[in-house]
């Protein structure tokens, strides 16, 4: 049975109930009705109407705006990694765009006579501390600075230490890298020969990411306000993380209708990759008010009603003000207080209910 055949079998029988129940001797309430828009119904009746109530709270209410964006690298987090050296790509272990690079991973071996020849005279130095004691103090000048031109180099401590302890060079030097995150850009191939400078590598760090949201002209206002922003993730169910506007466009054109804004979010954990679609939820207008649920709300020509039950059966309707407003609730200025209890379900049939009881005239401006 759809909603219309529904509706209308619930209102014939209350009517054929109305019609056929004895006549009751008239009491304050029914006096009240014609004068106040009031009506009375038996359990019998409500449970008819399926009819349900909610008490009107004081809570938080925001209103929310919803996007939708695509994660991107933070650009303010990239690491351009150059060559330290004259010579020839003998090994690349990093290939892939979108490679996961962690810190201390080694990125590339080279070859350079340069380097070569700078570890030898490191290892010499070595060796004269043992030969030349007498001239100690001028050996082991010559050897820390010889140390220091390999870490200029770009080898590590760990690297020249155990130089030290083989007192065997290699003809390759494998370079590590120095940060965690992404590989977004590869500028060398094996077996080409670079200069000290040349751009190699660019690693992102993911410890913050952008999204890119697509939003609408009219809501451009919004996140100038500093709202509170959700960001949730299709492959990351049941996680919320907090968002950041970054950057908001300049003036628009008046014929533009759509543009983008930045928002930046913290990743630590690494859980948000680049090219995930994110869902951008933001909070504004935030306030502590009275609130109800939307679907008490009976929308006229002009204004907006309730049903409040002011005592067992008897309903009153009332004409309230209403503000904010999300999916679910919304804010009530004026109309109720605190504490009373609104009909939530079963409204419309309420309004026929008492129509049938009263007659359609009291209600000629209501939609039906």
């Amino acid at each position: 049975m759809n909603t219309s055949l529904k509706t209308g079998y619930v209102i014939m029988m209350l009517l054929f109930w109305g019609c056929n129940k004895p006549e009751e001797k008239k009491d304050e309430h029914q006096g009240m009705d014609m004068m106040t828009e009031m009506v009375h119904l038996t359990a019998h009746e409500m449970e008819l109407i399926h009819l349900g109530v909610d008490t009107a709270k004081i809570k938080t209410i925001f209103e929310t705006s919803n996007f939708v964006g695509s994660v991107a690298i933070d650009e303010n987090n990239i690491s351009s990694i150059n060559s330290r050296v004259n010579g020839r790509i003998d090994k690349l272990f990093a290939r892939n765009a979108g490679e996961e690079i962690k810190k201390g991973q080694a990125l590339y071996a080279v070859y350079s006579e340069e380097l070569l020849s700078d570890e030898n005279e490191f290892l010499l130095g070595l060796e004269q501390q043992l030969n030349y004691k007498e001239q100690l103090n001028m050996v082991n000048t010559l050897v820390e600075a010889s140390r220091k031109k390999l870490l200029l180099w770009g080898l590590s401590e760990g690297q020249i230490k155990e130089l030290a302890q083989n007192k065997k060079t290699s003809p390759t030097v494998n370079f590590y890298s120095d940060v965690n995150g992404y590989l977004s850009e590869l500028n060398i191939s094996e077996g080409e020969y670079v200069t000290t400078g040349t751009p190699l590598f660019k690693i992102a760090s993911l410890e913050t990411v952008w999204v890119n949201a697509a939003i609408y002209q009219n809501e451009i206002s919004y996140l100038m306000e500093n709202p509170e922003i959700d960001l949730s993730f299709e492959s990351l169910p049941n996680e919320v993380f907090k968002g950041e506007i970054i950057q908001t466009p300049p003036a628009l054109d008046v014929a533009q209708k759509i543009s983008s804004v930045k928002i930046g979010v913290k990743n630590s954990n690494g859980k948000i990759k680049p090219g995930m679609m994110a869902t951008v939820l933001v909070k504004r207008q935030e306030k502590k008010t009275l609130v109800i649920p939307k679907s008490c709300i009976i929308l006229s020509k002009s204004s907006s009603s309730v049903w409040v039950q002011n005592a067992t059966g008897m309903f009153e309707k009332k004409m309230i003000e209403t503000g904010i407003e999300n999916k679910n609730e919304i804010e009530v200025i004026m109309g109720i207080n605190e504490g009373e209890l609104v009909v939530s379900s079963g409204s419309y049939l309420l309004n026929s209910v008492f129509i049938l009881k009263n007659g359609a005239k009291t209600m000629g401006g209501m939609k039906m």
